[in-house]
């Protein structure tokens, strides 16, 4: 099932600066058009764009804390009524746990990754100014935005997000946001001035997400000017995928000793002059095989595609589930392969005629029956067919290999 979104300019005068993008027929072709955006890779957006290198974030105890508290605030303030998103409460109420501006992340950066086909994993480096690996400052990034490359070209975001009694009228909420974006513009020119920077080919999109209770949500874009940045697209593109796997590694329990050595393998890619050095440099050698890094026990079975990763136990009053946090064996794989055409290309789709699953965890082996293409049912029978509980929930996958869901006890 997918999310329905609305693209606009923001007025007139950002339409005529868009008519200057090189990919101006692409914008124009999803603007006043409805843009299908998947629900897994907006969920994705909510749940796992913050930082995981902090106390509260590394065990496995602050995952499951950290994991019950999203899978709460997404219950308790929006909605996917009308095959859409809505939002279930007021503006103020959905400021409180910051879940605007996370809203507004999501919605704009899967609407820019259609505009360049980018997924989750080509914005792992920058939310800050500081690489999460290394804790220090990368050259040439003086914005806290985030950036992406396409392999030729940097592609830089800022995401707004707001909520209102109607999303087709601009709220002070929106127009401020609108303000704070274009404030930006005169301070990049400047700058750019003083340094005698050349015109350069790189893409700023300014976008403002708006949730209300009734509509379609909305999304406004702006045109500020973008900034030069002297790395290789190439090399950043790499380097934050594989930044993104590390990420991901940790959350989904991969061996210590495999994210060790991709942490050194960053960190020399971060130092080369010529990355391509290391294409094609495995990070095990051929005799090592690569299951030894995962849990033999907690993997899920989709048709000819595996998944291995971890179950995070939610057992509040309200909940009693497991919550399914995997990550392809093909993704890990092209991760310890180190081929680096095959990372900035791949793109996992779960196949639409998977009808089912086998997940095992620890010695349990259940069959997982899709009852819609993201929501399923679990009948977990003992040896003699016996039922003995059953769970229902949701699973979802996004292009850059992830795969979860939370399924909860009926």
């Amino acid at each position: 099932m997918g999310i329905s979104l609305n693209v606009n300019y923001y007025n007139q005068k950002e339409k005529e600066l868009f008519k200057k993008y090189p990919n101006h027929e692409k914008i124009e072709s999803i603007v006043n058009n409805e843009v299908i955006i998947s629900k897994g890779e907006f969920i994705a957006y909510l749940m796992f764009t913050q930082q995981h290198d902090k106390a509260g974030w590394r065990t496995y105890e602050d995952l499951c804390k950290r994991t019950e508290k999203w899978l709460s605030d997404i219950d308790e303030y929006i909605s996917y009524d009308e095959g859409s998103i809505l939002s279930q409460v007021s503006a103020n109420v959905m400021k409180a746990p910051g879940l605007t501006e996370r809203i507004g992340v999501s919605l704009g950066l899967n609407v820019v990754n259609k505009l360049h086909e980018l997924n989750e994993a080509d914005w792992a480096i920058t939310g800050n100014e500081y690489h999460p690996l290394t804790g220090k400052r990368l050259p040439d990034f003086d914005y806290e935005i985030l950036v992406a490359s396409d392999g030729h070209k940097f592609i830089q975001v800022e995401n707004k997000g707001s909520v209102a009694k109607d999303n087709k009228l601009k709220s002070s909420s929106v127009s401020q946001s609108y303000s704070s974006i274009k404030r930006k513009k005169e301070d990049i020119l400047e700058r750019e001035k003083k340094k005698g920077i050349s015109k350069h080919e790189n893409l700023y999109y300014g976008t403002i997400g708006v949730l209300d209770q009734k509509k379609t949500a909305q999304v406004w874009l702006v045109d500020p000017p973008a900034f030069n940045i002297e790395w290789d697209p190439y090399k950043y593109k790499v380097i934050s995928r594989l930044t993104f796997y590390l990420k991901t590694f940790k959350e989904v329990n991969v061996q210590p000793r495999l994210i060790r050595l991709l942490i050194q393998r960053i960190k020399l890619l971060i130092e080369s002059e010529d990355i391509t050095t290391f294409n094609k440099s495995r990070l095990i050698s051929q005799k090592e095989i690569l299951r030894k890094f995962v849990k033999k026990n907690h993997f899920a079975s989709f048709g000819n595609n595996i998944a291995f990763g971890q179950t995070l136990e939610i057992n509040s009053e309200n909940r009693k589930s497991r919550f399914l946090s995997m990550l392809t064996k093909e993704a890990i794989k092209m991760v310890v392969d180190q081929d680096f055409d095959q990372i900035i290309k791949y793109n996992f789709q779960l196949d639409n005629d998977v009808k089912s699953f086998g997940f095992t965890i620890s010695s349990k082996s259940l069959i997982i029956e899709f009852v819609t293409n993201e929501s399923v049912k679990v009948i977990h029978n003992d040896f003699n067919g016996e039922q003995i509980a059953m769970y229902e929930g949701n699973i979802y996958t996004t292009s850059s290999g992830r795969v979860f869901g939370e399924l909860t006890l009926q």
